[in-house]
Parts: structure tokens; C-alpha cells; sequence
């Protein structure tokens, strides 16, 4: 994978089977019309597959495994690759980058709120949201390193554990 800033719209358009002229006619600021199409449709997924079952009060730590459940799926494949992370670290962070923290914060606030709900203290659940969070991003860059879903599934499993949820 090149990411943003290694894929050409040549190597784009060779990938499609669509011209330049029609990629630009879709996408009049090329790439980063592009790269905003894909972010806001990862987006959506994200919200439906890790953020919604987090958008429950009162679902306990059913509401937490389903949040993990959903990040075994967003996150899927062989080798998971989080979009947050290849755009973040590219040429157009600064543009994507308040987008991305906005969901990540969300991400920690609501997994806070429902380790609040199963009866851990408010400062002790956002410590927890903040780690959890970390050791799923931190999986996601290893399981690219090694090219293997491993880390990811350990830091779930190792973070339903800590959450006693396991």
C-alpha cells in the first residue's frame, strides 16, 4: 500500500480502469477530493461498527464486548489497515486531522461513559477509554509492521481482560 502521498493518479487510474479526465470530473480537486470521499465513508462504518454500540446508556459491558465485536469487523482482513492512521500520518494531516480527533475523543467519551455505567470510577473509566484506545491504534500500526492480525486480536483480548470483561 502507498498510501496518500505515494500513489500517483496515474497508479490510481491504472487501478480503477478510469481515466484521469473521468477520476477529476468525480473528484475535481483529485487526490484530496478523493481521500475526503474515502475518510467520510470509513467514517460511517466506524460510527455504525465501534462508535453505536457505545451510543447505548445503560447497555453495561454488553455495550463494551459489542464495541470490541465491531472493532473485529471494521477492522477486517488479514492484515487490518486503519484509514485514520494512513491519513494522519500524510501531507493532508492537517486538513483530515481535526475530523480525526473528533472521532477518536468521541471513541474515548462514549467508552468512558459505559465503563462509568458497569460501576468504575469517572476518572479510573477515562483512564481506561484513553489505554483501550491506544492499544487498539498501537495494534493496528504493528499489525501493518508484521503484516498479521495478531496484534490486534491480542490488544482486544488483553483489554477485555483489564476491563473484566473477558
Amino acid at each position: 500500500m502507498d498510501g496518500f502521498d505515494g500513489v500517483s493518479l496515474n497508479s490510481l487510474s491504472a487501478q480503477t480502469g478510469l481515466s484521469k479526465a473521468s477520476l477529476y470530473h468525480h473528484f475535481p480537486n483529485g487526490k484530496l477530493d478523493m481521500a475526503l470521499s474515502v475518510l467520510a465513508d470509513e467514517g460511517r462504518l466506524f460510527q455504525k461498527a465501534v462508535l453505536a454500540p457505545l451510543q447505548r446508556p445503560g447497555g453495561g459491558g454488553a455495550s463494551v464486548r459489542h464495541m470490541f465485536d465491531g472493532v473485529r469487523a471494521y477492522y477486517r482482513g488479514d492484515v487490518p489497515v486503519c484509514m485514520m492512521n494512513l491519513f494522519i500520518h500524510s501531507s493532508i494531516a492537517s486538513v483530515v486531522g481535526p475530523q480525526i480527533q473528533a472521532t477518536v475523543k468521541r471513541w474515548e467519551e462514549l467508552l468512558a461513559e459505559r465503563l462509568y455505567d458497569i460501576g468504575i470510577a469517572e476518572e479510573k473509566s477515562r483512564r481506561l477509554a484513553t489505554v483501550t484506545v491506544c492499544d487498539i491504534q498501537g495494534a493496528l500500526i504493528l499489525s501493518r509492521v508484521f503484516g498479521q492480525r495478531e496484534p490486534l486480536e491480542q490488544a482486544i483480548k488483553t483489554s477485555l481482560e483489564r476491563l473484566s470483561l473477558g
